[in-house]
């Protein structure tokens, strides 16, 4: 199936597939279901193992991604690259392309209808003890998909992150501090919220700033100091560069998945056993 979804899709256009290829694939994943093939399994194509669900995202085949989670297919697994269904559906398979097409805005749209992705940590962790769901700011080999908006200056993609809650995390934000570039994240920042000065902390801005700065923040605050220090100094106060020495450690965690996880499907070595 990874092989068919892979030449269905090399046609694939800024607007997306056409009608006969979607009916196509539609129509192999009912055929594979009543012969009995494993949903979640994969294929090696090219250098990397991949699985069916994240390629028909990756190429925006919604309605053959909807089939598949009706079918059991687990959103959370990972492909030889680390990624999940959740980062597939907002990269676009053109390089050309650097907006979002209407078939992964479709794509994934249908993933947060279909509720199997969370801005909560929490519900992430406690729904891996009983079920499949990918966290929005959860990473991949080459990092979460709100930094993969950045770097590639994608302002639809973090639009459309930012409306449903996504948040650049500590790791992102860490990533953009230590290869500078946290100047482009200020000006993709100004372009999604229209304020004038993103190095002042406000509510509005606020999901571009680390969980641990609004820790910080937070506890200052219920120290007692003045609520004013932090609307109009908070930056010479505690800046978010505090958190990102020049000697910080380079490594980053990877959010492997969860329901995959029980079933000993880590995110390095044994994920080539469905």
């Amino acid at each position: 199936m990874v092989t068919a979804i892979f030449k269905l899709g090399r046609n694939t256009t800024k607007n997306g597939n056409t009608i006969e290829s979607q009916q196509q694939l539609l129509q192999l994943i009912q055929i594979c279901h009543e012969k009995g093939i494993n949903i979640n399994s994969g294929a090696i194509f090219g250098e990397h193992y991949h699985r069916s669900l994240i390629v028909a995202a990756y190429y925006g085949y919604y309605s053959a991604v909807q089939r598949m989670i009706e079918l059991g297919a687990l959103p959370d697994l990972s492909d030889g690259q680390g990624r999940n269904v959740w980062f597939a559906s907002l990269q676009c398979p053109l390089a050309s392309v650097t907006t979002l097409r209407k078939c992964d805005e479709q794509t994934a749209q249908l993933l947060l209808d279909k509720k199997v992705v969370t801005t909560s940590l929490k519900v992430w962790k406690d729904q891996s003890k009983r079920g499949s769901i990918c966290y929005m700011n959860g990473d991949s080999s080459v990092g979460s998909i709100m930094l993969r908006a950045i770097i590639n200056k994608n302002v639809h993609v973090l639009k459309f992150l930012v409306k449903y809650g996504g948040t650049i995390t500590d790791r992102d934000y860490y990533q953009l501090h230590s290869t500078n570039k946290t100047s482009q994240l200020n000006k993709m920042v100004m372009k999604v919220s229209n304020v004038s000065n993103v190095t002042i902390y406000s509510e509005e801005i606020s999901w571009s700033y680390p969980p641990t700065w609004k820790v910080a923040v937070k506890l200052c605050q219920n120290c007692g100091l003045p609520k004013e220090i932090f609307s109009a100094n908070v930056t010479p106060f505690l800046s978010r560069d505090w958190f990102y020495p020049d000697n910080c450690s380079s490594g980053r965690y990877l959010l492997g998945p969860s329901l995959g996880e029980k079933h000993g499907l880590a995110r390095q070595q044994p994920w080539m056993n469905p």
